[in-house]
């Protein structure tokens, strides 16, 4: 099925209730559990040395539906390429109900601003910058019981693969998109001093997205299963988004992410069965 552009909301980390293996085998320093305990900036390792290729497999007896995927902080270079294969049976048996084919890992400047000879959008140029790396997949939804992710790592970064986040969940999309689309951007929390000659002394901090949208004319329906999310998820639970999953290209690659509710879960009633909710999200 085609995607639709209309934002993608989960809230619910499969990877916490399936069992997960990863070969080879995460760094006992730095275990494959890391990605998924929610704490950002304590990754899972992995020595490349004598490895370029690392799989991670997810298997449970019971079905789960699925419809997106967030690698999120990792350390991957643009010849590194990513697979995700969903399978109807236990240990990937069966055929693939999804299968992603090979995807590259881009990492691409956080804006296509103009820079002389390049192409951003065409060449996804690196330079560096402050924002963590995101790769992200929207599908299905798809009902498995196992999935398989293969990445091929041929030039891994001082012998290193190293990730922070990785979510496989199920997201929920609005009936509509209800409003014109979301206002994004990035925070940065960098501080500039002045001395007393008059010069600017700057302390780098992290800079995170950002995104808030404006939900309006919304069901009842789509409203109260929004705000159930919100509420469930609390403002310390992750909110794993795909802002418009049937972006393309470069755009696909700018704010999908995970993030932290940074608003209160609230909506504005309206005459004629409508409401409207604000929500606005930051990077975690």
């Amino acid at each position: 099925m085609s995607l639709q552009s209309k934002i993608m909301i989960g809230i619910d980390n499969l990877n916490e209730s399936l069992t997960v293996t990863s070969t080879p085998t995460a760094e006992t320093a730095h275990p494959l559990g890391n990605t998924w305990n929610g704490i950002k900036g304590r990754p899972a390792r992995w020595d490349f040395s004598a490895s370029s290729t690392l799989v991670i497999k997810g298997t449970q007896a019971t079905d789960v539906t699925m419809s997106g995927m967030i690698l999120k902080g990792h350390n991957l270079a643009n010849d590194s390429t990513i697979r995700l294969r969903i399978y109807p049976d236990p240990s990937q048996g069966g055929t693939a109900v999804y299968d992603s084919t090979v995807k590259t890992a881009h990492i691409s400047r956080a804006f296509g601003e103009v820079i002389a000879g390049v192409n951003p959008i065409g060449s996804f140029y690196t330079a560096s910058n402050n924002l963590d790396a995101v790769f992200s997949l929207a599908f299905g939804p798809v009902v498995g019981k196992s999935y398989q992710i293969d990445i091929s790592v041929p030039t891994p970064t001082n012998d290193i693969v190293e990730i922070d986040q990785l979510a496989l969940f199920f997201g929920w999309q609005p009936d509509f998109n209800f409003s014109y689309g979301y206002t994004s951007g990035v925070t940065e929390d960098t501080d500039h001093q002045v001395s007393r000659a008059g010069g600017l002394h700057t302390f780098d901090a992290p800079a995170s997205r950002a995104i808030k949208c404006e939900f309006e004319v919304m069901s009842d329906l789509n409203s109260n299963i929004l705000l159930d999310l919100l509420v469930s998820a609390k403002k310390g639970g992750n909110l794993y988004v795909i802002a418009d999953p049937g972006a393309t290209g470069y755009k696909k690659h700018l704010f999908n992410s995970i993030y932290k509710r940074d608003s209160q879960a609230e909506r504005t009633g309206r005459f004629f069965n409508a409401n409207a909710i604000t929500l606005a999200m930051r990077e975690n």
